[in-house]
């Protein structure tokens, strides 16, 4: 058992003698609340029991439905609740407030003078009773003019609580589109969660099956943000949609779904698997125009770290005049603005370094032009990598730092540690290789490994600068297998470059030769180039 710190001592007692005593006596697992040990104290509970015990008839019935609201109230909403008359209803919120049961709180607002006096006034409520105060709550917040963003997800979780799922479904809806516009993540979950679950308890068709799927689709965008596209959450949702389309023999959101399956895949490293399910898509996508874009930058997304560099460019050409204007991908994203970022890198690779910079600017400007944050974050994440790849260090910093803070301000969590790595890259030092491996825990945690083979190469940078040969070489090392068992191929040239300054001389030769002959075959024009130039280098050694 373990003793409360202070201040939760403080927040559940707020210094009454007796609960600070019984707190003191109790022993609390650390498993365990401090309410939930008070509430079994039978000595509180006698006190507690007494207080209410004084309450007239009218007080009583307005305790237990100012419990049932649970938040703080106005005399309004009680009245609106409560099937007493107005002046009846003041008369027992005064008695209520003399008594010091409830207290007064600023904008005419009340509420209980201790979380402990509510739950005991709520127990006292006959279950039957309960319901019926749950739906009158939900009704009279209807009634009020209370803004709808503080008022529907209550308005949800009364007619729930009341047994009344299907008017209980629009509000959760409601509450979740909200939370979204606030990147209110887990709020926007928990209530898209909670209309699915309601949806169950309707009879099963095509209807339920299309409102379920729009869910599903709609709650991804909140979970990616969360969680990451890589994440099992995400996954989960994509796949039940997917089945859901199916079912329903719906190409146009089956497409969508796919769509949203390559981005887990892709993300997880799951490389062949992405290019698959994209090339799925693209089959299904014909006389889908609204979709066509996605496809596109899925097929375009996963032919690049392929290493299928050619077919990539030529995909990621279409998305524009596709996309532009269109919904956005399921998972969040915009495809103009993701594509062109994408399409930025593979530019680089194929030596047109110019207008990799070029699409590289225009994603970040389409991106602010739409005042679309998560494309916003896509857009500065890939650019911090281009700057990278062209050893900008202080382009870096600026970059990666702006992706952090707006990462950090919505709640992005992958383009977050990706940031990190770079940032960790342009830092140098023992510091900067924490801060890589930070990032890498953080997408570990996520279970996304693409590009893993890239992001050791900078761990192996850093190791290097160390004076760390040994640990730089395994890093390589691991690198490379990586690249192979991911199919992750896009960046294979470079590793097996870097890997060659550190083995023995035939071996470097051979793994020398290997890059210009792999990066060749991708189209890889400024992998090939380095490579070339360090065999050149290494034969008038």
């Amino acid at each position: 058992s373990t003793a409360p710190d202070d201040k939760s001592l403080f927040e559940v007692t707020q210094g009454l003698p007796l609960y600070v005593i019984e707190s003191a006596r109790a022993e609390v697992g650390r498993n365990e609340s401090l309410t939930a040990v008070l509430e079994g104290s039978p000595r509180v509970q006698a006190v507690l029991d007494g207080r209410l015990d004084q309450l007239g008839q009218e007080a009583s019935s307005i305790a237990g439905l100012a419990a049932v609201i649970g938040q703080e109230f106005t005399p309004d909403l009680l009245e609106r609740a409560s099937d007493l008359p107005a002046d009846r209803v003041v008369d027992g919120l005064d008695e209520l407030w003399r008594r010091r049961i409830i207290v007064h709180h600023r904008r005419g607002t009340y509420g209980f003078s201790h979380e402990l006096l509510r739950d005991a006034s709520l127990r006292r409520v006959p279950p039957p009773r309960l319901a019926s105060l749950h739906r009158r709550v939900a009704e009279a917040l209807q009634d009020t003019g209370v803004d709808a963003g503080t008022r529907a997800g209550r308005i949800a979780d009364h007619y729930e609580q009341a047994g009344l799922s299907e008017r209980a479904l629009p509000f959760h809806e409601q509450a979740a589109s909200l939370a979204v516009e606030r990147f209110a993540h887990d709020a926007a979950i928990d209530h898209f969660h909670a209309a699915c679950r309601l949806l169950g308890s309707l009879p099963p068709g095509e209807e339920r099956d299309r409102h379920e799927l729009r869910l599903r689709h709609l709650v991804s965008a909140p979970l990616n943000a969360r969680y990451g596209f890589a994440s099992r959450e995400l996954q989960d949702e994509v796949e039940r949609g997917l089945e859901l389309a199916e079912r329903l023999h719906d190409r146009r959101l089956e497409v969508v779904s796919l769509v949203g399956l390559f981005s887990s895949f892709v993300v997880q490293g799951r490389v062949v698997e992405a290019y698959e399910v994209a090339r799925r898509a693209l089959a299904a996508s014909d006389g889908q125009p609204e979709v066509l874009g996605q496809v596109h930058f899925a097929v375009g997304g996963s032919a690049m770290m392929l290493g299928r560099l050619d077919e990539g460019i030529e995909q990621f050409d279409l998305v524009p005049q596709l996309a532009m204007d269109r919904p956005a991908a399921v998972v969040g994203t915009r495809p103009e603005v993701h594509s062109a970022a994408w399409q930025g890198h593979t530019l680089w690779l194929v030596g047109r370094g110019e207008e990799a910079r070029e699409r590289l600017q225009w994603a970040r400007e389409r991106a602010e032009e739409l005042d679309h944050v998560f494309s916003l974050a896509v857009a500065l994440a890939y650019a911090a990598m281009h700057a990278q790849f062209e050893e900008d260090q202080e382009r870096v910093v600026e970059l990666a730092g702006l992706t952090s803070e707006l990462c950090a301000k919505h709640g992005f969590r992958y383009y977050g540690d990706w940031a990190h790595i770079l940032a960790g890259w342009a830092s140098g030092g023992r510091i900067g290789l924490a801060t890589i491996q930070d990032g890498l825990a953080g997408l570990n945690s996520q279970r996304a490994y693409i590009r893993r083979s890239y992001y050791l190469t900078l761990r192996a940078d850093l190791e290097l600068s160390e004076g760390m040969e040994d640990a730089a070489r395994r890093t390589l090392r691991q690198a490379h297998e990586l690249a192979i068992e991911k199919s992750d191929l896009w960046w294979l040239p470079e590793v097996l470059r870097r890997r060659a300054l550190l083995e023995p001389e035939q071996v470097a030769k051979d793994l020398l030769q290997e890059a210009c002959a792999v990066a060749e075959a991708q189209g890889s024009v400024t992998l090939a180039r380095r490579a070339q130039a360090d065999l050149a280098a290494f034969g008038q050694r």
